[in-house]
């Protein structure tokens, strides 16, 4: 069976108005700015993700990267927006070192939100890529 990995060596490395990471037991958040498949440029986001992928370059863990939105627009433009952001992601842990074949990508779209869609700072939350470690 599989077993998700937690990080407890960082638990929020940034958080600025459009991107944060943060961390809960089981998976790895990138918050994502409005309409975008690119998180914010940012050298501690790139340097989190290049330590993570680091530490997971020669175990046989996997990855489960999965894309979400907030409910503006379409359902289907979202689905699509998610799963542009879960590429995006999934596409720097290779540059990192980590195997496509290791790499599971999806979007929810705007189905699972974790916050309320009816303000800015909900909206932001949903914005959002989850990275899940299984070991």
């Amino acid at each position: 069976p599989m077993e998700s990995a937690s990080f407890n060596w960082v638990k929020m490395v940034l958080k600025k108005e459009d991107s944060a990471i943060i961390e809960t037991d089981r998976d790895v958040i990138l918050l994502f700015p409005f309409n975008s498949t690119e998180k914010d440029h940012n050298p501690a986001v790139d340097a989190y993700l290049k330590k993570m992928c680091e530490k997971h370059k020669t175990t046989r863990a996997t990855f489960r990267v999965v894309g979400h939105t907030d409910d503006v627009g379409t359902e289907e433009d979202n689905v699509k927006l998610g799963m542009g952001r879960a590429k995006a992601v999934a596409k720097i842990l290779m540059d990192n070192g980590i195997a496509s074949e290791r790499i599971q990508v999806d979007s929810k779209g705007e189905a699972e939100p974790v916050a309320s869609n009816d303000n800015d700072d909900g909206r932001h939350q949903n914005r959002r890529v989850i990275i899940t470690v299984n070991l």
